[in-house]
């Protein structure tokens, strides 16, 4: 008996050793841990014609911020003003134009900036100095690129991208469109065996890429998860907290295909955007209900802040639910749009 015992332990010891690569590292976090705490109070711009806004993005002296329902989609605002400058992003099909931005993305040019659109599987570069409200440029994915659910430059001529379906959890094109790296797969990521479109779609959430794009980091928004892939060791890091969430779900075959099916009553709203600074990144967090969120009650009002090793660096509380963030490091200030107000607009927080 005493053999059989040890056997079992020893088993046990060998699979749990044997449930990710070796790549692959987990860091735990609750709220217990965290360095240090502190609450801002925001101070709410007054700029207008803002509608629906849902994204931001910090370029030097200008701000961005992305409308999700408009016919000119984009505003271009002066930081220093706070003034609209520009309206940018003509909703339609025509050369130059958008139909409904999905992310914001930094370029190599301080006045310039990339949008991703997730429907028509294309991205656009606008230039915030020119008179025109057109897209400078479009490029339009190719082949496997079209399986792609989020994206991020990894140098001017590759992307990096996690795709909606396959094992392999980030994945590396060309501009051709071409797979030619792949790391991680979602094969270890559930503890039991579903279809891979059940685990990417429980894993989706924001992707952002790092300044210097060494460092991918995906914010799941189901669960409170943030994978960081170093590109250049290809080591990843999971970090996971501060609540441990993971819904009740099931795998629903109506379609003729899986799909993910949600306990609506279990889950909850985890990561909701992401911003990297030079040597950490922010990350926003709301740990509200269904519920809360689908009746305007509260969305994010939290920032994590991590370096790039995953290590958890400071916490920021919010007096006001936030859409999307982003950061100014050199100013030590936060910009974030309201999810919901009467009169939505950009809200600043000095820390």
């Amino acid at each position: 008996m005493k053999y059989i015992l040890c056997f079992l332990i020893l088993f046990l010891l060998f699979s749990c050793g044997q449930k990710h690569p070796e790549h692959y590292e987990i860091k735990n976090f609750t709220y217990n841990d965290l360095p240090y705490s502190k609450a801002l109070k925001g101070k709410k711009w007054n700029i207008p014609d803002i509608g629906f806004p849902r994204r931001i993005l910090n370029l030097d002296n200008h701000l961005v911020v992305s409308e999700h329902v408009a016919d000119t989609f984009l505003h271009i605002i002066d930081k220093k003003s706070k003034k609209t400058i520009h309206k940018m992003g003509v909703k339609g099909k025509g050369p130059g134009e958008i139909l409904k931005p999905w992310r914001l993305l930094h370029s190599n040019h301080k006045n310039e900036f990339w949008v991703y659109q997730l429907g028509s599987k294309q991205i656009n570069k606008f230039d915030i100095i020119s008179n025109s409200a057109l897209s400078s440029e479009a490029i339009k994915f190719k082949n496997d690129m079209f399986l792609i659910s989020d994206f991020e430059f990894s140098s001017d001529s590759t992307y990096m991208s996690i795709l909606v379906d396959g094992k392999d959890k980030f994945v590396e094109f060309a501009g051709a469109g071409n797979r030619i790296n792949t790391y991680d797969t979602w094969d270890h990521m559930v503890g039991r065996k579903l279809p891979y479109n059940i685990i990417s779609s429980l894993h989706r959430g924001v992707f952002k890429a790092s300044r210097g794009k060494q460092y991918y980091i995906l914010a799941c928004l189901m669960v409170d998860r943030i994978e960081i892939l170093d590109k250049t060791s290809g080591k990843v890091v999971s970090i996971r907290g501060p609540i441990n969430h993971m819904p009740k779900f099931e795998v629903d075959h109506s379609a003729g295909y899986p799909m993910l099916a949600v306990d609506r009553s279990t889950s909850r709203y985890c990561y909701g955007d992401v911003t990297c600074g030079n040597k950490v990144f922010y990350v926003s967090f709301s740990g509200a209900s269904s519920l809360e969120v689908n009746s305007f009650k509260k969305y994010n009002n939290e920032i994590f802040v991590f370096d790039y090793s995953g290590n958890l660096k400071g916490h920021y509380t919010f007096d006001i639910s936030l859409a999307g963030i982003t950061v100014d490091e050199q100013a030590r200030k936060f910009y974030g749009i309201t999810f919901v107000d009467e009169y939505p607009n950009i809200i600043e927080f000095d820390f």
